[in-house]
């Protein structure tokens, strides 16, 4: 258990994280030192899952970024980032990387009212069409439709 100096140092250090993905990894950190029997080992797969996601987050843009290239980094074993984070996270790599990219997209759409294809390079995607493909999965409409959706419902609330 924490002591009372303990637990305001922890408090602290919630305060100083910057959002709510940083506080959500942080408290989760702290649950997994409370409920986990494999402490060691927990850390070692939630800062492993972390880092990639870390990765992914400032390398989006990318086009190249791939599973191989966040093992090389982080100097481990593509199979083994993999099948940890999978098994953590519940989605491949490659996925979480699409679908980090899909909703940066459309970020990037609702900010600037970019073409396709100038959110494509802002987002490390290569191919028109596979874009296309991948947004029309995950939102059920083409990206200009869905823009046109959200236009409508924001005219809506004024």
């Amino acid at each position: 258990m924490y002591s009372g100096s303990a637990i305001m140092e922890r408090y602290a250090e919630i305060l100083s994280l910057e959002n709510w993905e940083e506080m959500s990894e942080y408290l989760y950190g702290m649950l997994m030192d409370v409920l986990a029997p494999e402490k060691k080992q927990a850390r070692k797969t939630i800062l492993l899952v972390g880092t990639v996601q870390k990765i992914i987050q400032e390398e989006y843009e990318d086009p190249n970024l791939c599973l191989q290239q966040i093992s090389d980094i982080v100097k481990m074993s593509s199979q083994y980032v993999g099948r940890i984070f999978k098994g953590t996270i519940g989605v491949s790599v490659a996925e979480y990387i699409n679908e980090f990219r899909l909703k940066k997209s459309v970020e990037i759409m609702l900010e600037t009212g970019g073409t396709v294809n100038e959110v494509l390079e802002a987002v490390g995607i290569e191919n028109e069409s596979q874009y296309y493909r991948m947004f029309k999965k995950k939102y059920g409409t083409t990206p200009k439709a869905y823009m046109m959706e959200l236009m409508v419902l924001e005219k809506e609330k004024e």
